[in-house]
């Protein structure tokens, strides 16, 4: 598990890429403020962005919006977050504490 490195829904794709990506780079971005999670955005679907529209989309208009297959909690096996990771599309499931706060990402 690694601490994520998160971005809030309200920023724009331009943000993100200047001044996030460039020191945080990973296919998959959680979407999170104060640590509540919103989200997961992928690098592959930022590249099918037309670059000309990065400075008024934002994040939360392309980020895959969270579902329960999106995250574990800190109980969750490693064989299971492997799994759930594996099978959700995304490649990444974020972790999550008791009080449903986001403190990792995995990736299987």
């Amino acid at each position: 598990m690694k601490l994520p490195a998160a971005v809030e829904p309200e920023r724009t794709i331009h943000e993100l890429v200047e001044n996030i990506l460039p020191m945080n780079r990973q296919p998959v971005i959680p979407v999170a403020r104060e640590k509540q999670l919103f989200g997961m955005l992928l690098l592959a679907e930022i590249r099918e962005l037309d670059p000309k529209a990065w400075h008024t989309t934002t994040v939360a208009e392309v980020m895959r919006p969270v579902t329960a297959e999106h995250f574990v909690d800190l109980e969750t096996t490693l064989i299971e977050a492997r799994e759930a990771a594996r099978t959700n599309g995304i490649g990444a499931v974020c972790v999550l504490n008791a009080e449903g706060k986001l403190v990792g990402v995995f990736r299987g």
